[in-house]
């Protein structure tokens, strides 16, 4: 089977009596693309930049590898699978973990269960800014009427506040957080 590796909707393959130089093919999302081994350069075809990205990174862990196979396969030798680019960050991407339910505890700190039956507690001060968190941050009867939506898969508030899934289960920094940190002073 010239299945090498799969991950992030990336299929590589290596092929016996392939034509030289030493080289992977890369498939995404009805695109493809053929790699050096030796220099991962994309010699034939195209894949979306994002999935060459991946590829590349993950090439460049597994080059040793990836020549081992294709030497295997040009001896009609059986290919080895490799892993694919790391397992956790692969199992986050595939999972859309969502907020189960919330539990509001002291000070602006709840009590947060996924849907991946993991637990987190959580403070969220640090993202009770600006216009819309206000009245949550200066009322802690409406800091305290959070609830989860079921639809959105994250904790709101009766005012329309929300904070993004990803953030409270990743530890991920708020965009906002980003670009105020590059706004020079």
């Amino acid at each position: 089977m010239p299945c090498v590796c799969r991950f992030f909707g990336i299929v590589i393959y290596i092929y016996c009596d392939d034509h030289a130089p030493p080289h992977f093919h890369a498939k995404y999302s009805g695109t493809e693309a053929l790699y050096e081994i030796e220099t991962l350069r994309i010699y034939r075809g195209r894949i979306p930049p994002r999935a060459h990205s991946l590829v590349l990174e993950w090439a460049d862990k597994h080059r040793i590898e990836l020549m081992e196979n294709w030497q295997r396969a040009q001896q009609h030798r059986e290919i080895v699978p490799i892993e694919p680019l790391d397992q956790e960050i692969q199992h986050m991407q595939d999972e859309m973990v969502r907020v189960k339910d919330v539990e509001v505890l002291d000070d602006f700190k709840v009590n947060l269960t996924f849907t991946n039956g993991s637990k987190k507690i959580v403070d969220l001060e640090r993202f009770l800014w600006g216009p819309i968190f206000e009245p949550i941050r200066e009322h802690r009867d409406l800091f305290k009427a959070v609830r989860v939506d079921e639809e959105a898969g994250t904790i709101v508030w009766p005012n329309g506040a929300d904070i993004d899934p990803d953030v409270l289960y990743l530890e991920l920094k708020p965009a906002w957080m980003e670009i105020s940190e590059e706004v020079p002073a």
